[in-house]
């Protein structure tokens, strides 16, 4: 989809939700790319690979407090496909509200728009709210 909205010369969201939070990623259609931002190779065929290790902190840069001590094993399972991914609705309404709110900055440009490979981040029960950079 990254590719295609580049193409297109649209902008692509990546959400994600864990637990009481969620993360947004904008990409660009002139800025970084999603395989920039992910590091994995930039021509890979999507169609024929059977996966891509991704480093889990750029699919998750901030661990939330609560997570348990073996999360990474619990995420790496459901990155596998292995497990189910567990949801809560609070952390799944944040990240379509960081969506909508970003998409309506982008129409509107009251500010800056904090494209990859800045991120933008918010849990509520950690009480956090961080714009931070993907190294």
């Amino acid at each position: 989809l990254q590719r295609a909205a580049r193409r297109r010369g649209k902008y692509y969201f990546f959400t994600s939700a864990l637990g009481f939070g969620a993360l947004i990623v904008i990409f660009s259609p002139q800025g970084q790319t999603l395989e920039e931002f992910d590091n994995i190779p930039p021509n890979i065929d999507l169609e024929t690979v059977n996966s891509i290790n991704v480093p889990l902190e750029k699919v998750i840069p901030v661990m939330p407090s609560y997570a348990p001590p073996d999360i990474k094993q619990i995420l790496e399972s459901i990155y596998k496909g292995a497990s189910p991914p567990p949801s809560l609705s609070i952390g799944v309404g944040l990240a379509s509200l960081l969506a909508t709110n970003e998409a309506l900055n982008i129409l509107l440009r009251r500010r800056e728009i904090s494209d990859a490979p800045y991120y933008t981040y918010v849990d509520l029960m950690d009480r956090k709210f961080i714009v931070g950079k993907s190294v």
